[in-house]
């Protein structure tokens, strides 16, 4: 029997969520035998090589994105549009030649970031696939021409299958796209192993993973940590991850020094090892405006950390209240700070394996391959 053949367009070249996301499909698909893969980036990047050491051979094409930003100060310009639009009508001659070449069964777009994938399936008259990681406007702050309904109804109508990574996404989009072409993929979160130590009973270590960035809202955090030591509690926070916005986080940096908090709230940076970092939580804050999926708060479960999360987004599917974490009221501070002096009254009654094991089973390369096999079938 001959392999499904996927030809699979990333909308960057580095390592991002929705790329690492990305990853372990491939991973997964590689392991199950019955998929031949080919990648295809706008430029050389770290994501080339992690695919070819899964065997899998890539190609760069360079193509723009369709995406809309929402801020004035973000339009680009006439010239630049012009040039975006020239280089996508040339990557569009070049990805049809590849389709020539390779023959695949399926054109598969990671993101709702690109749209030149599904143009080409089209014109090729070959199935599209979108894999959906973002709302657009609430979680990244940028939006697709025509506004996004108008732009969800395109991408329904531009698919075979519309992947979707939570039972949230699912409902964004379901008024727009039929619901035999909505389909359930999770993110498997395959790299997570070990369980957390039992921690200091009278502090609370707090821990934050992600893009610095407005939409992580780790203003809100701060502020909640200031005020929960105001109110007596002995707690700490450390935040990890990239700087997407340096004006954000010089922001982040001058609250902080506003209130003498250095000692007690510190930025790592990026990190390597999510486990180490997990090793040293009691809880992880999830504070972002809206998540598509969370894989930080997965990869907290799994390492058996209790999350305190906002009420929205697939958070609200994520977190089971006093099982394995709280939700607070999001965007309120006092909500938050409540929340944080509740978890550490009520600690001890999270049980960190339980966490842990309904982690693993939840999310793992048995259930996502199920899910794969429903899309590429």
């Amino acid at each position: 029997m001959s392999k499904i053949r996927i030809l699979w367009l990333a909308h960057e070249a580095s390592i991002s969520g929705a790329n690492i996301c990305l990853l372990e499909h491939f991973q997964i698909l590689v392991q199950n035998g019955g998929f031949e893969i080919y990648l295809i980036v706008p430029k050389v990047g770290s994501l080339n090589k992690r695919a070819g050491l899964l065997g899998i051979p890539s190609f760069v094409v360079p193509y723009y994105s369709w995406t809309v930003p929402l801020k004035i100060n973000q339009k680009t310009s006439f010239k630049s549009q012009v040039k975006r639009k020239i280089r996508n009508i040339i990557a569009f001659g070049q990805l049809g030649k590849l389709i020539a070449e390779i023959k695949p069964d399926f054109v598969t777009t990671n993101t709702i970031t690109i749209n030149i994938g599904a143009l080409v399936a089209k014109s090729a008259k070959i199935k599209h696939v979108w894999f959906v990681h973002e709302f657009g406007e609430e979680d990244h702050g940028f939006s697709l021409p025509g506004g996004m309904a108008k732009a969800k109804m395109w991408i329904g109508d531009m698919s075979d299958k519309v992947a979707v990574n939570s039972l949230s996404m699912a409902k964004f989009y379901k008024n727009s796209i039929p619901e035999e072409k909505l389909k359930l993929v999770y993110n498997p979160v395959l790299t997570m192993g070990g369980l957390r130590p039992r921690r200091e009973a009278d502090k609370l270590h707090l821990v934050m993973l992600g893009q610095i960035s407005p939409a992580k809202n780790q203003l809100d955090a701060i502020k909640a940590v200031i005020l929960s030591r105001e109110l007596g509690l002995n707690c700490s926070l450390t935040i990890a991850g990239p700087i997407v916005s340096s004006a954000y986080k010089e922001i982040l940096d001058n609250y902080i020094a506003l209130y003498n908090a250095t000692d007690h709230i510190k930025f790592m940076g990026p990190i390597q090892d999510v486990c180490s970092f997990f090793l040293n939580a009691d809880a992880l804050l999830m504070c972002s405006r809206m998540e598509a999926f969370g894989r930080v708060t997965v990869e907290a479960f799994k390492m058996g950390v209790p999350v305190i999360a906002s009420d929205s987004g697939a958070s609200t599917e994520l977190v089971e209240e006093g099982v394995n974490g709280f939700l607070y009221l999001s965007g309120n501070i006092n909500s938050l700070t409540q929340t944080i002096i509740r978890f550490k009254g009520e600690a001890d009654n999270f049980n960190s394996l339980n966490i842990a094991e309904k982690a693993h089973s939840t999310f793992n390369a048995s259930v996502v391959e199920k899910q794969l096999l429903e899309v590429f079938k």
